[in-house]
């Protein structure tokens, strides 16, 4: 065979010396350089037209895919084309691949990995005995839980919870959980436990497939079709433990449920340890998708229930569910995707409003940094839809669409649980912008920030139309859930204005008088919403969680107010001094009133109730300051030493601290120690 030369006259090179771009010697049969690499005569070939475009071959992993395919998940899945894929989320990205030879085989990594436009799944592999065996002892564990729960959970309806969080998707896994978890009970033995287990481990292995579309059912008969899964089960615990958590009529009292062999406590954390099984789970075999997302978001709410806001269990779990977020590519919004079905674009808006609530109230709440930015965020609100809508037929969901005004929001003035979740979004994005001047580097110009803020703040509030907002003289006379809907809408307002005049308050007594009724403001409408005891019932966490997120803080600074204007009467500003001591009256019974022992933030409650009670003698008593004992001096010192060397507080911060270390633990608590109306806020009186 005569040499082939190339249009610039050189002789072409071997194909492992082109690709390698090594000077090959044009040796035949073979080359110097193939030869001394041990090649083949078959290697070291010379190709007539090593730049021609070629047919890309299927990759392995997906002629495995395609031959594969459960029987239960090809029901609800188109087969896929040339250029278009299952309705899934993980994916490898393709573009990226194109780059490849086509002639070289793609390597399979062995754990979930990244690419620019999703997740990576891992080459699907068996279970060992070991994991199956643990998988079914968890089943078993749960079966248990469900069997002592007995007929009052066999009634149980999801939305009987009236959780904005428990949308389409939520309930349409847990029937399709529900219903697969009491099949199970009627066959607990080992074996068929163990056969269950590895075939959802199997399953959990793939992602979930969802249909074209969900009119009749059609997403809930996806799930029961493809059967458990190890996210949906967690989302099925996570449902127990909240179930467990809510009272819905106001004799049910779970706590003394005959057929239980334990407290209601006990109950909950044994669902919540079923969780993080769920959870770990789902990590180890790189479960990253929808359901995952969901099943987070619902735990954490799970977690708060349990163990209080300020958990470690919270801020852990905030933080894997900002991974999956990013992983997901959610941070990009919801692509403008023609395969995607529109019910499942609007889900995921949805779950990207939650995301976004849940990582701003925990930040607001712990005084940590926010995980995920709105800087590396786009923000895709969701449309004002009711649930029906969005999950009947493509049709239904398009003339639906043409009943919203351009801003998005429904013509009608209906109020649907997704209506708070689109407002919350809104509100977030500029509670982050309070946080990052409350909880970052002192700025400069701080106060002309939080001026700017400010304003923004209002101006997204007027954009709001009339029907979502707050009237307490009307909502309270429709439904419940409208009320309680627009009530949060409202507080969340004023508490994002609330953190914006702590940084203000410094600067003039304007300022300072502002920060005192944006506070009164908030804890009249905590306290209002706690008169209503006979509607709110079945909301006793969520009242007791406005009671800890809003009324307290304010609460704090009214306190604070009432004791400086005891020591300084000269300059006291133009409040209704005995209309805020009876509200602080009332909110310290209400630490009574709408708390359970040992239960989310029980603690924080008695807290509060300790230093209100303590701080309300001194006010209405006006005592002076007492002598300390020896052991309190010993203590004043070592704070006073402690603040001189990180120079960052007051003389008259400093005092306080010496007056009352409680006092300091509980605004550090709760976010609000070292802030610039501390200055001259508090005042250098002793407790007794």
């Amino acid at each position: 065979m005569t040499d082939r030369v190339r249009r610039n006259g050189q002789l072409s090179s071997c194909e492992p010396c082109r690709r390698s771009k090594l000077r090959c010697d044009h040796g035949r049969p073979v080359c110097g350089r193939c030869a001394r690499r041990r090649l083949s005569e078959q290697q070291c070939h010379y190709h007539p037209a090593p730049m021609a475009k070629q047919l890309t071959p299927q990759s392995d992993r997906e002629m495995r895919h395609q031959q594969h395919v459960p029987r239960s998940i090809a029901t609800v899945s188109t087969p896929p084309t040339e250029g278009s894929r299952p309705y899934e989320l993980i994916n490898m990205n393709r573009n990226l691949m194109s780059f490849a030879d086509a002639n070289t085989p793609h390597p399979h990594r062995s754990y979930t990995s990244l690419t620019r436009t999703g997740v990576a799944l891992p080459q699907p592999s068996l279970p060992d005995q070991q994991t199956i065996f643990e998988g079914a002892k968890l089943l078993n564990n749960i079966l248990e839980l469900v069997i002592e729960l007995g007929e009052p959970f066999e009634s149980f309806s999801i939305l009987e919870t009236e959780l904005c969080v428990h949308g389409p998707l939520i309930q349409a896994a847990w029937n399709a959980t529900n219903n697969s978890i009491r099949s199970l009970l009627r066959d607990r033995s080992a074996l068929n436990l163990e056969s269950i287990s590895q075939a959802i481990f199997e399953r959990t292995s793939s992602p979930p497939v969802f249909p074209p579309d969900a009119a009749a059912g059609a997403l809930e008969s996806a799930f029961s079709t493809q059967a458990l899964r190890w996210e949906m089960i967690g989302i099925y615990c996570a449902q127990i433990g909240i179930y467990l958590g809510g009272e819905h009529d106001k004799s049910f009292s779970l706590a003394a449920h005959e057929t239980w062999k334990s407290d209601r406590k006990t109950l909950m954390q044994r669902a919540f340890r079923a969780c993080i099984q769920c959870e770990s789970v789902c990590d180890h075999l790189g479960a990253t998708n929808d359901l995952t997302l969901w099943f987070l978001m619902l735990t954490i709410l799970f977690a708060t229930w349990c163990f209080g806001d300020d958990s470690y269990h919270v801020l852990r779990l905030v933080g894997s569910m900002s991974s999956v977020f990013f992983a997901l590519g959610f941070h990009r919004g919801v692509q403008n995707d023609p395969d995607m079905p529109l019910y499942l674009a609007e889900i995921r808006k949805r779950a990207i409003a939650w995301a976004h609530d849940h990582d701003k109230v925990c930040a607001s709440f712990t005084s940590r940094p926010v995980r995920l930015s709105r800087h590396f965020c786009v923000i895709d609100l969701p449309l004002d839809l009711a649930d029906s809508a969005i999950m009947g037929t493509a049709e239904t969901l398009l003339r639906a669409r043409e009943n919203l005004g351009a801003d998005g929001w429904s013509k009608d003035k209906v109020i649907h649980s997704v209506s708070g979740q689109r407002g919350s979004l809104m509100l977030c994005m500029i509670r982050e912008e309070a946080l990052e001047l409350k909880l970052g580097p002192a700025a400069p110009d701080l106060e002309a920030k939080a001026e700017c803020i400010l304003r923004k703040l209002k101006s997204t509030w007027q954009s709001f139309p009339s029907h979502m907002k707050y009237d307490a003289a009307q909502q309270w006379a429709s439904q419940t859930k409208t009320a309680m809907i627009l009530l949060g809408l409202r507080l969340e307002y004023l508490y994002t204005e609330f953190l914006l005049h702590t940084l203000l308050a410094s600067s003039s007594e304007i300022n300072r008088e502002r920060l005192i009724l944006t506070a009164h403001e908030i804890v009249n409408i905590v306290l209002l919403t706690t008169r209503k005891r006979d509607l709110l019932h079945s909301h006793r966490a969520d009242i007791e969680w406005i009671l800890v997120f809003y009324a307290m803080p304010c609460a704090s600074v009214l306190v604070l107010e009432l004791l400086r204007q005891n020591q300084h009467p000269a300059e006291q500003l133009s409040i209704n001094r005995s209309g805020i001591i009876q509200d602080i009256s009332v909110l310290i019974s209400c630490c009574d009133l709408w708390t359970e022992s040992g239960q989310s933030n029980y603690q924080i409650c008695k807290q509060a109730q300790s230093i209100f009670s303590k701080s309300l003698d001194s006010i209405l008593n006006r005592t002076e300051p007492t002598q300390r004992n020896r052991s309190e001096e010993l203590m004043v010192r070592q704070h006073e030493h402690h603040h001189e060397q990180i120079g960052s507080m007051s003389p008259e911060i400093s005092n306080v601290v010496a007056q009352d270390p409680e006092w300091m633990a509980w605004l550090d608590s709760l976010g609000l120690q070292g802030d610039p109306w501390l200055e001259s806020s508090i005042p250098t009186l002793d407790f007794p």
